[in-house]
């Protein structure tokens, strides 16, 4: 059975020391949790998770990237209710492996082309399933997975094969991530070639006068979506810090600090923009978006310690949760809306898995990491 459980405790603040604290919300992040176990029980064998909740359509069929990413939360948090869950999730992505590597989407028929996005998730959520239930299935799974994207990257370590209009993806940082994670693992060079390799590219890619990375756009001469901005430099921080990668680590914050500047202009980020920064205006906001975006930061301040960083963090979490409908009986109350609203735009129709699980993996996270380093420890009474 689901229930509430309160996650949040006390932390003392140095005297006089700047915070990025934000006060916690429990009544948020129960209510995620609730939802999220609510899909879960919704979703057909108890198997994957839906894509989310659709006014018109119910309840969504299930991908393998939001089984991945609850897998991933799942196990952070830890309770004993949800391991379980975690186990047969981890178990569900083995089933969905083709033998050449790749995962095969519970949502669509054959032919199908592989994904490298969610080939990445999964190695991510299968490592995390082996540290935790030691089953040599789930390591040998993400060893699979990962020779087959080091076999199909190209000569300068992009991914075309199978890219959106087979085009180099920047937010393929994310997959480099992936592979730097399994060489800490496995110790398995290629792992780390490979993610290395990636990287050297994804550098040639930077402009630092703008500041802006080529190719993070799905479709040459279109607007860069803010959630593939987002995992773009998602996936340079987290690849920096596992490889000691300082170069990488430089651009990443140049880039995230174009983006704070960005933001504080309008205090609010558009669901994309163009290379001059010119953004897209819609009627609707990408809550996805900003959810990935506030992880980002969130990962910043860990790493860097900057209260700037902290500091957006924490007003992109207090503006997602302006949009969390928390009350009443719905199927959709507790997730939060793919897109929100605005300038009077259409109503939403789509409540997202991906958004709400990535939402409560970040209040869980912020109750510690908006704090200064030297400023986590449980208060003594």
């Amino acid at each position: 059975m689901f229930h509430d459980n309160k996650v949040f405790f006390s932390l003392k603040r140095e005297k006089n020391r700047p915070t990025c604290r934000m006060e916690s919300d429990d009544k948020h992040y129960n209510a995620l949790i609730d939802w999220i176990g609510k899909a879960y029980r919704n979703t057909p064998m108890n198997l994957a998770f839906p894509a989310g909740y659709n006014l018109e359509q119910g309840w969504l069929k299930g991908k393998e990237t939001t089984a991945a990413l609850a897998l991933v939360f799942f196990l952070k948090i830890n309770e004993e209710r949800f391991i379980e869950v975690a186990k047969s999730l981890a178990d569900y992505l083995v089933s969905r492996q083709v033998p050449v590597g790749w995962y095969f989407p519970s949502d669509k028929k054959p032919p199908v082309n592989p994904s490298i996005y969610t080939t990445a998730v999964i190695i991510d959520a299968l490592l995390k399933a082996y540290s935790k239930f030691n089953d040599e299935a789930y390591i040998e799974s993400a060893i699979n997975a990962g020779n087959w994207l080091i076999s199909i990257q190209a000569s300068d370590g992009t991914w075309r094969r199978f890219s959106p209009h087979g085009r180099p993806q920047s937010f393929h940082a994310i997959a480099a991530s992936k592979l730097a994670k399994l060489y800490e693992v496995t110790l398995e060079t290629g792992f780390k070639l490979g993610a290395i390799k990636y990287m050297e590219w994804l550098k040639s890619m930077y402009e630092p006068r703008i500041p802006w990375i080529y190719h993070m756009e799905r479709k040459e001469g279109i607007s860069t979506k803010t959630r593939d901005m987002a995992l773009t430099l998602l996936g340079m921080v987290e690849i920096a810090e596992q490889l000691s990668l300082h170069d990488i680590m430089a651009r990443a914050s140049d880039f995230a600090e174009k983006i704070l500047e960005v933001y504080r202009e309008k205090s609010f980020l558009y669901p994309a923009y163009s290379i001059e920064w010119k953004p897209e205006v819609k009627s609707y906001a990408d809550i996805l978006g900003y959810a990935y975006m506030a992880r980002t930061f969130l990962n910043l301040d860990k790493l860097k310690q900057c209260v700037a960083f902290g500091g957006i963090a924490r007003s992109m979490i207090q503006y997602i949760k302006k949009t969390h409908v928390i009350e009443g009986k719905e199927d959709f109350v507790g997730a939060l809306k793919l897109s929100q609203p605005i300038h009077k735009g259409e109503k939403p129709l789509t409540f997202s898995s991906d958004a709400t699980i990535v939402f409560a993996d970040l209040l869980y996270d912020a109750k510690t990491d908006l704090l200064p380093k030297w400023d986590r420890n449980p208060e003594k009474k």
